[in-house]
């Protein structure tokens, strides 16, 4: 016998080493045909949000995409149906449903979310992403046949202080025709219906998650997915929006123009743009007159793109600006603010490039919460409510405003937070002090177009705007906010030191040496002031950066998440003194390849967040590491979010307990856990007797009342550490967790029997009884083994007369 065993062993192994074995899982993926989604070429090849995220998923699972013949909705019912008989295996767009539930698994997180959305006509100048939300009436064009209102669009009105005007159409030809007509001011279509054409999405409201969805029972297909979809999460945390952006987005960052445009640029190659002044770094003018900025920036890449020359046009006098304005001499005026920006009647503005946070700028020796009985500095043309209290002084622009609080002019006053950081840096300012305000309270920046110009420049500027990506925005502010002029010359210096430089003159040596020592003090000293606007400006986004020297063997924190994290910002000997994440740092060194995961990270508080590191090596000219750089961004509320909906997921819409699919997950999970232990599973089905009866007698509405508060009843005696869940109709499940012995889980049982029927609808004086079905776990058992005896106990107790409870085995004492 042992001889047989020593020849089945060898033979084992060959096989095992001759034999490949396979890692993956192949899986049949309905495909059917949804714009957006799911989508073919004539030439068969596959694209749209779900193949994408699958082919994501391909290096973590095989998949075999399978496709279906016929239209969509014959695509989709054929598909469906197919996952459900097993003939397919996995599905994906599906939305949760508690019906559908019953039918298919859904993973436990979405890998996507639809959003309905409100588009306007391209041409609309009137309405856009910005003013949308100050609009006090909006009449809006609504797809239905049954001329039903939608209750997500009137809550999307209530909440932004919009009355919306529904305006119903049973086609969305006739919805589109009037939109064309200026019948409706926006139409309302989900962003899966993929919408192509003239039109501008400004809105987006009731986000809804959708899923990939198996054939029921398939837990290790649901297992494999739920870990892979984890993995592909943690490494590409931008993945789902990204997808969103390119097949769901109407933001059309390839510009090109339509053949009125292109007419409207020959007959207007020159256009004059007006600039106030005094409001770096989005408009300013230097010491040789040349007029710079992020503003002048942003028309001169929409003046490449569309082929037009941009001239400017400026002044810091309010009065005179205020004239141009009035005469309409121009038509565009450049960087204007808004809400705060008192719109002329003459102009209208564009899209928003750039979004500003909010700074109070006030004296030191003045206390914020004490500004109202002080004089507060405003730019002209910029009104106070009649219940202000204070003194107003008004003054040319922002600049004119910070210089007056400076010099006691005035108290206080506000700017944007780039305008203020840019002046603060100057060595001028060193009497007051900047207060960041709520993050809800910000400026934005457009370009204003006159009315009376044709609509074919707004829809220009528009389009130029979305072709500015966010990273060039960021690339902009960065150029515009840190710029450090070129080294003074020569002739620079003895111009301005013409005493000096006759005093000295003789002594070539020593002027040499002194002017370049004068050269490169004043140089650092502009790095320094360049470096400090730079630090500030990071402080104000929250994240913490980080630069680790490679020689030095330093580390230095900066940002405002930096003094949340640590109270040192810099520790030299990092690796050598081994601190706190240096484990990370050395990853890098050792791999020279980017870090970028999510971690449980401590505060100095003692909170634990969610954080996403992000680590990138930076090469020499000669190839060679010399620092790692890298960001640590906040992602706490987004990984809130997906517990939220995973938790949402695991409920039963009705009761609030587990569903049938949550129930399955955890019980299976514990007896996987617990296998090569002690610990045991008490599994046991309730079902309520004669339940069509009540329902036929007292209604669905009486019914549904039943089980919610059996639901409640069974919660109350039931331990938390315990499973208590619906699986569908009347049918409940209870895990109970390491029972003690036979007699503890028939008192239970005896106990939950009484408690029904003494208190379950006890007003409407019927009886409401349950039997009960009982199973121990053994070893290797599952979930579905544990269902299947537990159900045949609870035949044997209907058969009996129901309202008992019946064992289907005994509990054994050691399992080991």
């Amino acid at each position: 016998m042992k001889k047989l065993v020593t020849i089945l062993t060898l033979f084992i192994m060959i096989i095992t080493c001759i034999v490949p074995l396979s890692a993956k899982t192949k899986v049949k993926v309905a495909y059917p045909i949804q714009d957006g989604l799911t989508e073919i070429s004539e030439n068969g090849v596959f694209s749209g949000y779900t193949y994408d995220y699958l082919k994501e998923l391909e290096r973590f699972t095989d998949f075999e995409f399978v496709t279906l013949e016929g239209d969509v909705n014959d695509q989709l019912v054929a598909a469906l149906e197919k996952v459900k008989n097993g003939e397919l295996d996995l599905m994906g767009a599906i939305i949760y449903d508690e019906s559908l539930a019953s039918i298919y698994d859904y993973t436990s997180t979405n890998y996507g979310m639809g959003n309905m959305a409100l588009y306007v006509s391209a041409n609309n100048a009137n309405i856009n992403e910005t003013n949308i939300y100050s609009m006090k009436n909006l009449k809006v064009g609504v797809l239905s046949s049954s001329n039903k209102k939608n209750p997500s669009l009137d809550k999307f009105g209530e909440t932004n202080g919009i009355v919306i005007e529904q305006v119903c159409y049973d086609s969305f030809e006739k919805m589109n025709q009037a939109l064309e007509k200026g019948d409706v001011d926006s139409i309302s279509v989900s962003e899966q219906s993929a919408l192509k054409g003239n039109y501008r999405v400004v809105a987006t409201y009731s986000p809804r998650p959708f899923y990939l969805a198996t054939t029921k029972g398939n837990s290790h297909l649901i297992s494999e997915l739920n870990d892979a979809m984890t993995k592909l999460n943690k490494e590409q945390t931008t993945l789902m929006s990204e997808l969103h952006d390119e097949y769901f987005s109407l933001r059309n960052n390839e510009f090109s123009l339509t053949d009125s445009e292109k007419a409207f640029i020959q007959e207007n190659p020159v256009i004059e743009v007006a600039f106030l002044g005094g409001k770096a770094p989005f408009q300013s003018m230097n010491g040789q007159g040349d007029i710079s900025g992020i503003t002048v920036d942003v028309l001169d890449s929409i003046g490449k793109l569309a082929g037009i020359q941009f001239k400017y046009v400026y002044t810091e006098s309010y009065d005179e600006y205020r004239k141009w304005v009035s005469e309409g001499d121009y038509m565009l005026l450049g960087g204007i603010a808004s809400p705060y920006h008192s719109q002329e009647e003459k102009y209208t503005l564009s899209r928003s490039f750039l979004e500003s946070s909010v700074e109070l700028v006030l004296v030191k020796n003045i206390e914020a919460t004490d500004i109202y009985n002080h004089t507060i500095a405003l730019p002209k043309g910029i009104s106070v409510t009649n219940d202000y209290e204070g003194k107003v002084k008004y003054f040319d622009n922002p600049l004119a405003c910070l210089d007056a609080v400076e010099s006691g002019k005035a108290d206080y006053t506000y700017l944007n937070s780039h305008t203020a950081m840019f002046y603060n840096t100057s060595s001028k300012y060193d009497n007051i002090n900047m207060i960041p305000q709520e993050k809800n309270y910000s400026q934005k920046t457009s370009i204003a177009i006159r009315n009376d110009v044709s609509s074919q420049l707004t829809n220009i500027i528009n389009k130029g705007i979305d072709s500015v990506t966010a990273l060039q925005i960021q690339d902009i502010v960065f150029k515009n906010a840190t710029y450090v002029k070129e080294d003074l010359s020569l002739i620079d210096y003895i111009q301005e030191n013409p005493v000096e430089f006759i005093l000295f003159g003789l002594v070539l040596l020593g002027l040499y040496l002194s002017l370049r020592y004068y050269t490169k003090l004043k140089n650092d000293k502009k790095i320094r002031r360049e470096y400090e606007r730079f630090q500030q400006i990071s402080e104000l986004s929250g994240d913490c950066f980080l630069e680790y020297n490679i020689a030095k063997d330093c580390l230095t924190l900066s940002g405002g998440g930096a003094f949340l994290l640590s109270s040192v910002l810099i520790y030299p000997d990092y690796l050598k003194n081994c601190y706190r994440e240096s484990e990370r740092i050395r990853s890098v060194l050792n791999t020279l390849q980017t870090f970028n995961e999510e971690c449980y990270i401590e505060f100095l508080d003692g909170e634990k967040r969610w954080q996403n590191v992000l680590l990138q090596p930076i090469y020499d000219n000669q190839n060679q590491a010399t620092h790692i750089i890298g960001k640590v961004t906040d992602i706490q509320a987004q990984k809130e979010e997906q517990l939220l909906w995973r938790e949402l997921a695991q409920r039963d819409s009705l009761t609030k307990i587990y569903n049938s699919a949550a129930c399955r997950d955890l019980i299976n999970k514990f007896l996987e856990e617990e296998k090569n232990y002690k610990g045991r599973l008490a599994f046991i089905i309730l079902d309520i007797d004669h339940f069509k009866s009540i329902n036929d007698q007292y209604g669905h509405y009486f019914g549904d009342r039943v089980l919610q508060e059996l639901a409640m009843t069974l919660s109350r005696v039931t331990k938390s550490t315990d499973i208590l869940g619906r699986v569908g109709g009347d049918e409940f499940i209870i895990g109970l967790k390491y029972p003690e012995s036979i007699e503890y889980v028939e008192v239970y049982c005896q106990r939950l029997l009484e408690v029904v029927s003494h208190h379950i609808c006890k007003d409407k004086e019927i009886d409401v009884t349950v039997s009960l079905g009982v199973a121990f776990s053994r070893k290797a058992n599952t979930f579905d083994d544990l269902y299947q005896f537990a159900d045949q106990a609870l035949y044997q107790v209907k058969k009996t007369g129901r309202n008992h409870y019946q064992l289907y085995n005994t509990l054994e004492k050691d399992e080991n």
